[in-house]
């Protein structure tokens, strides 16, 4: 279990609520109420339903790049794939399912089969990241940006991403699956070297002033393609009790603050 109280005084736990000693009532209500909203299936269904219908004119015909989180991310994937690729070949003329799996290992077909990988069929397709498939797009902050070369066929890119604390980029989800899970070796390794980790902000919790985390912005800038974003938020239970499906930056917004409330503690002062 990782502990840390950081600069914004919020105490993260990972999944588990944990015990500290400190009072605060507010806080710990805000926990219980935000973690018990889960939502269910159908829900997620209308809520998914409703922003693809508003945007169908931006996606009709059009090829879109569906980027998925690797499989070490617990997103429920083969509910989240069936609802978004049942509601989304509605309207799009191709469905490129991509797995971010930045340095991770490719998923075998048992593996497969467990993520949700048969929800996709022709003429629609789905792949995992290769770090050989990259065209250099540019550098930020002296480390070079090669992303996955199949974005760039598309029209469209949609991301999903499930937020909880990140060691490094605060929080993950938003478009670090595009930034780092689809992103070639060179910039993986540079964005996870010493030197660049060992910066003052690279902290937990760190959204705003994170040098890691603007690099993953600096970086998307690079992609001249129109982007969605659904994120979630699930609590200790492992329950979806949130989630947003907008631009990259209001859908991550929104979810962060959320997430705040699930897996953080206002503390007054610091041990």
């Amino acid at each position: 279990m990782c502990l840390l109280i950081c600069t914004k005084h919020f105490v993260y736990s990972g999944k588990k609520k944990i015990v500290l000693p400190f009072k605060h009532p507010r806080s710990t209500f805000l926990y219980k109420k935000t973690a018990s909203r889960a939502i269910s299936s159908q829900s997620l269904k209308k809520r998914i339903q409703a922003f693809l219908n508003k945007h169908q004119n931006v996606l009709f015909n059009k090829k879109v790049c569906l980027v998925l989180p690797d499989h070490t991310r617990d997103f429920d994937s083969k509910l989240i794939m069936t609802l978004l690729f049942d509601s989304l070949k509605q309207y799009a003329k191709r469905i490129d399912c991509v797995v971010a799996l930045g340095l991770h290992k490719k998923l075998n077909s048992e593996e497969k089969d467990k993520y949700g990988a048969s929800v996709i069929v022709h003429p629609h397709t789905f792949r995992q990241h290769s770090l050989v498939q990259t065209v250099l797009l540019g550098a930020t902050n002296g480390i070079p940006v090669c992303l996955n070369k199949h974005l760039f066929s598309c029209d469209i890119i949609l991301t999903i991403g499930i937020v909880e604390p990140h060691l490094y980029a605060g929080f993950s989800g938003g478009i670090k699956c595009l930034s780092i899970g689809l992103a070639g070796r060179e910039t993986i390794l540079g964005t996870h070297a010493v030197s660049f980790l060992s910066q003052r902000n690279v902290v937990m919790g760190n959204v705003t002033t994170n040098p890691f985390q603007r690099f993953l912005w600096d970086a998307f800038a690079l992609i001249d393609i129109p982007t969605y974003s659904f994120n979630i938020v699930k609590n200790h239970k492992k329950q979806i009790v949130f989630c947003s499906f907008d631009s990259p930056r209001q859908s991550f917004r929104k979810a962060t603050a959320f997430a705040k409330g699930v897996f953080g503690y206002v503390v007054k002062k610091t041990i």
